[in-house]
């Protein structure tokens, strides 16, 4: 073997390891927006949850159903708090 042909398959280690870096590069970037598309999902699902609750409240006399009340706005208050939370988007 002479030394271009040695120096040619010395350098396949090197190139199917940045082809297998590029390859795990694309996988993980595909991973990433599965996961940010699906918090997405969920957070416009929790909005939308929220604002019927709120319309619910709304209708709701506070003079008459004082507890029925309290606790709507108490489950509206604690799924704005986990909307707000580190780590998703408001």
């Amino acid at each position: 073997m002479s030394l271009t042909e040695a120096r040619r398959w010395a350098s396949l280690p090197v190139l199917c390891f940045l082809f297998g870096c590029s390859v795990l590069r694309i996988l993980l970037l595909s991973l990433k927006s599965r996961v940010l598309q699906k918090d997405a999902e969920q957070e416009s699902q929790m909005s939308a949850e929220i604002q019927d609750m709120q319309q619910e409240l709304s209708m709701v006399n506070i003079m008459d159903e004082f507890a029925r009340y309290a606790r709507l706005e108490k489950k509206i208050n604690k799924m704005m708090d986990s909307c707000e939370s580190p780590g998703q988007l408001n």
